[in-house]
This record gives C-alpha cells, structure tokens and sequence, in this order.
C-alpha cells in the first residue's frame, strides 16, 4: 500500500474508531475485523488484535479495547508519518 493511501485509510478508520460508541455497538468488532485487512498496520498485530477484542467483549473493559485501538492506529499513522 503506498504511504499516502495508507495514511488516508488510516485516518478514515481512526474516525470511525472514535465514533464508536460503547458496549454492545457492533461495529467495534467490524471495526477490528477490517484492521486485519490493513497490510502491516500494528506489529505484532495478531496478539494485539486478539487483546482488543477480549477487551470489547466485555463492558467492563470495552473502554480500554476503544483506547487500545485507537493508540495503536494513531502510532502507526505516525510512523507513516515518517
């Protein structure tokens, strides 16, 4: 994916990430599934994929699925950046 594009669909799907509004909205889980659909987004990205929807799952960790996701996609916008 060349590195404009890449910053584009990464900025997109940051929008949608903060749009999401709590437990039980099904999109986080689309949101995540289609972060697998990235190329080379996260590092490591299967384990931590695997962490943010253990934390969605739940209401009393959803919040920190949502900071999670949302940390992890505004790192690799800036090293995009670079």
């Amino acid at each position: 994916m060349e590195n404009q594009d890449k910053l584009k669909t990464l900025d997109k799907f940051l929008f949608r990430v903060k749009q999401l509004r709590g437990f039980g909205d099904m999109n986080s889980f689309q949101l995540v599934s289609e972060l697998t659909e990235i190329d080379n987004v996260l590092p490591e990205s299967k384990e931590i994929i695997s962490e943010i929807i253990e934390d969605l799952a739940a209401p009393q960790t959803w919040d920190n699925g949502k900071k999670t996701l949302e940390d992890n996609i505004e790192h690799a916008i800036s090293i995009a950046h670079q």
